[in-house]
């Protein structure tokens, strides 16, 4: 009624994609950030990350289609016994290093079972693995990150997480004043929507205290 329809620019998005982990690694119990839904009962750690406990020194971890872990002792040995006990787990398919080099942070790949995969998988992983993990490479990023096959995962259906092309390929939508509806194959990631809506809708950019869009 306000007319305000055909100066909108509208999103649609989701952060899950469509992998239904076939292959549950969460021994019956969900293991995430929050419990079950409409249930009381304690979140307790899968089978897997009792086993990387009784290894190696392990700070904290989280799983869904991946495997995060932070170390407490993050010396050679130390990290070379989590890679181990992580290359024990149903649907490892690689494990990458943080590393530092002059101040940059990256994920070194030190362990990879690429070769069980599918050709398709193997693609897929050869050109987004290691993008993926360094976009998210920092001081406080995981120290190690394991990458599971597809439908491996620790979560419910439409679990998300990980590197798998089913778990990265989320559907957006986007409603442009005036546009007629089109379906585009262009590559688009959720972190380049905000700046790209903002600059859209000639908005001014908002920013913290610390100086970041």
């Amino acid at each position: 009624r306000r007319n305000l329809l055909e100066r909108t620019l509208i999103v649609v998005t989701a952060d899950h994609g469509g992998q239904r982990d076939e292959a549950y690694l969460g021994n019956n119990k969900y293991q995430s950030c929050c419990p079950l839904e409409n249930s009381n009962e304690k979140v307790e750690p899968a089978y897997w990350i009792e086993h990387l406990n009784q290894i190696g020194k392990l700070w904290t971890s989280y799983q869904d289609t991946s495997v995060k872990i932070w170390l407490t002792d993050r010396s050679p040995a130390g990290e070379q016994a989590i890679v181990r006990g992580m290359s024990d787990i149903s649907g490892m398919a690689e494990v990458y290093a943080l590393r530092t080099t002059n101040g940059r942070w990256r994920y070194e790949r030190v362990f990879s079972r690429l070769d069980a995969q599918s050709p398709a998988f193997r693609a897929w992983a050869a050109r987004h693995n290691a993008e993926l993990l360094d976009t998210m490479a920092c001081a406080v990023a995981p120290h190690l990150v394991g990458l599971l096959a597809d439908g491996f995962g620790f979560g419910r259906i439409g679990d998300h997480g990980g590197a798998q092309e089913r778990v990265q390929r989320i559907p957006v939508i986007i409603r442009v004043p005036g546009e007629r509806a089109s379906v585009r194959l262009t590559p688009l990631r959720l972190v380049d929507i905000e700046p790209e809506v903002t600059r859209l809708m000639q908005l001014t950019p908002a920013r913290t205290g610390r100086g970041r869009q």
